[in-house]
């Protein structure tokens, strides 16, 4: 399915929608109407014929008026919905619920209250956990129908809704890899969120989108807005992979010893695989290709992205190695080829995983002697062409990089020169 959600049209509108500061705190009915409304192709005037102005029907839709009962009624009969059950619908806090679940990891109580939802008809807190719900689970097209969905009736979403929903779709571009469109998201929503649940993730998705970018001024500040929540309330999980990523941003030898430090303390199970893969790269920026290797193999890490980690640091040691062999491959010792092959082969391989693969494929193609010119290819048509829409922290400094070095081998110089002048990672 092609994704229809325009992020710009949304921003615009948070913008207007943050001017006007609808405070609505219950718009169920609103919401169903118009989703149903639109579900039938159906016009303001063909909705309101004979019973309303167009202009009292998009009032209630745009959560500026309670519409009169009765008026009401005869409403919902046009578009076929129970107004009476939609009505009377237990108007609880699932919602608020849902999002403090998210934000504390409570993921597995996220997907039991989405169970006892009732999906017969819109209704925009249902749909919006349902949507986190997806995130967690990484069902990424079903993200993307979700907000398709909701967006239709954003004018009609209740604040704490629609602000829900604008921290949905920057989550779903940050575990998506895009974080060049995160970022572009953060930087437009404007919202005061006055939320505190909201406010924390708000704040942790501007850290996490710069952190990815290596954006370090950025960053930086951005880390520093949210230590100030660290001790309001902000969860100590939370906490613990915010310092984590912290320290990745400004590696240095004593950055890594404090990496080391970490393992003596109590690190949240579900952050412990990312505690190493940071920890690996940290090792790789500090040129400590040998610890990075032992780290993968000590801790039997076979996942695409460790294979990445592995392959990437053998790769380094045989460009140290002083040895002028026919490839790179042949300067590295035997087992740790087979280990490779091994790691290679038995790596699943799915979409998600996909930035990582092509990173490997380069780093493979480099290892056996690929030409030059084939490697420029590689880069240009698979590698940048994908990392322009999945950003990655290390791949995408290579890539660039590799790129540059490459086009100087072949004494391309004008376009080497263009590629450190607009790329980012040369910034």
């Amino acid at each position: 399915m092609e994704f229809l959600f325009n992020p710009q049209k949304f921003c615009e509108f948070s913008e207007r929608r943050n001017e006007i500061a609808i405070k609505v705190t219950s718009n169920i009915l609103a919401t169903a109407f118009k989703s149903k409304r639109l579900q039938l192709n159906m016009t303001l005037s063909e909705a309101t014929k004979d019973i309303c102005s167009k202009a009292y029907l998009c009032k209630f839709e745009n959560n500026q008026i309670t519409m009169d009962d009765r008026v009401a009624r005869v409403l919902y009969e046009r578009v076929d919905l129970d107004y009476d059950k939609i009505k009377n619908l237990n108007h609880d806090n699932s919602l608020v619920n849902g999002v403090r679940m998210f934000l504390f990891n409570q993921f597995e109580q996220i997907d039991g209250l989405v169970k006892t939802m009732d999906f017969d008809c819109f209704i925009a807190s249902n749909k919006l956990l349902e949507l986190l719900n997806a995130l967690v689970l990484g069902f990424f097209e079903k993200c993307e129908e979700l907000i398709v969905d909701i967006d239709r009736v954003r004018s009609s979403l209740s604040e704490y809704e629609f602000i829900t929903f604008g921290i949905c779709i920057c989550e779903y571009y940050i575990r998506t890899n895009q974080f060049i469109k995160a970022k572009d998201f953060v930087e437009k929503f404007k919202y005061d969120i006055g939320f505190r649940d909201l406010r924390f993730l708000y704040l942790e998705q501007r850290f996490t989108v710069y952190f990815n970018l290596e954006l370090k001024s950025e960053a930086f500040n951005a880390y520093k807005m949210l230590e100030k929540e660290f001790d309001n309330g902000y969860p100590r999980k939370r906490e613990f992979l915010d310092k984590l990523h912290y320290l990745e941003l400004f590696t240095s030898i004593d950055k890594i010893a404090n990496l080391k430090d970490i393992q003596n303390d109590i690190i949240p199970s579900e952050y412990y695989e990312e505690y190493l893969y940071t920890y690996a790269l940290c090792l790789i920026k500090n040129n400590e290709y040998g610890e990075a290797m032992q780290l993968v193999q000590n801790n039997n890490l076979s996942s695409a992205r460790f294979v990445a980690i592995f392959i990437y640091a053998a790769y380094n040691l045989a460009l140290e190695q002083t040895d002028k062999a026919e490839s790179l491959s042949k300067r590295l010792p035997q087992k740790v080829i087979t280990y490779i092959n091994n790691l290679v082969d038995k790596m699943e391989k799915n979409h998600q995983n996909m930035i990582d693969r092509n990173f490997i494929k380069l780093i493979q193609l480099e290892l056996v002697g690929e030409k030059e010119e084939a490697l420029v290819s590689y880069i240009r048509e698979v590698a940048i062409k994908y990392d322009k829409l999945y950003q990655h922290r290390l791949y995408s400094y290579v890539y660039s990089h590799h790129l540059f070095e490459l086009l100087g081998k072949l004494t391309r110089y004008k376009e080497a020169f263009l590629i450190a002048k607009n790329d980012r990672t040369f910034k």
